[in-house]
């Protein structure tokens, strides 16, 4: 289903502790032959109820969506190159961003998570690293490389902060898993190619 309750190609998700569910769909429908994007947020509760959509057609590419602990949804955006920031009520009340490699830019932004201090972990895709930014936008520290030793990636994707602050990073291009302290150095390696 592609309106009101529906999802097309649903991308990332994200929960409150209240209860509601946020679910990013990014996908193309056709209608009358012709494709037309349909990129959303939709939220519901956790009784299946829904409550609406919100940021229709507001990106091109969103990837990952996480909560900060104001109730804020942080959404990533591949092609443009930003995090847009949204609110309880699914009005954009921000975004932040600048396309390059240097520190801070980012080049394909996927996978989001907040650390323990409330700030934003992102997944710089063709950059091969793993960013930390303030909810603002303003640039902490960055960790990895391009390659396949260990603490390096290939088209990293996606992210998740445990319970003690350690970070795990689906690394995509090299088919596994890796595990990171807080402050990014490398713990673990899970899986690898076949």
């Amino acid at each position: 289903s592609v309106g009101g309750a529906g999802f097309y190609v649903p991308w990332s998700v994200a929960a409150r502790p209240e209860g509601v569910l946020y679910v990013l769909s990014r996908g193309l429908e056709a209608k009358d032959g012709k494709p037309i994007d349909i990129t959303r947020i939709g939220h519901w509760t956790m009784d299946q109820e829904f409550i609406g959509d919100f940021a229709r057609n507001e990106m091109t590419w969103p990837v990952s969506i996480a909560l900060d602990s104001d109730g804020n949804l942080y959404c990533s955006e591949e092609y443009e190159n930003i995090i847009a920031i949204y609110n309880e009520d699914g009005e954009r009340t921000g975004q932040w961003g600048e396309t390059g490699a240097a520190e801070g830019q980012l080049d394909g932004p996927s996978g989001l998570a907040f650390d323990r201090e409330d700030n934003l972990l992102v997944v710089d895709a063709r950059n091969s690293r793993v960013q930390k930014f303030t909810r603002d936008g303003e640039f902490l520290s960055a960790f990895g490389t391009a390659g396949s030793d260990a603490g390096q990636f290939d088209e990293p994707w996606g992210i998740s902060v445990d319970a003690g602050g350690s970070v795990y990073v689906a690394d995509w291009g090299n088919s596994r898993v890796q595990k990171f302290s807080p402050a990014g150095d490398h713990l673990l390696t899970f899986g690898g190619p076949d």
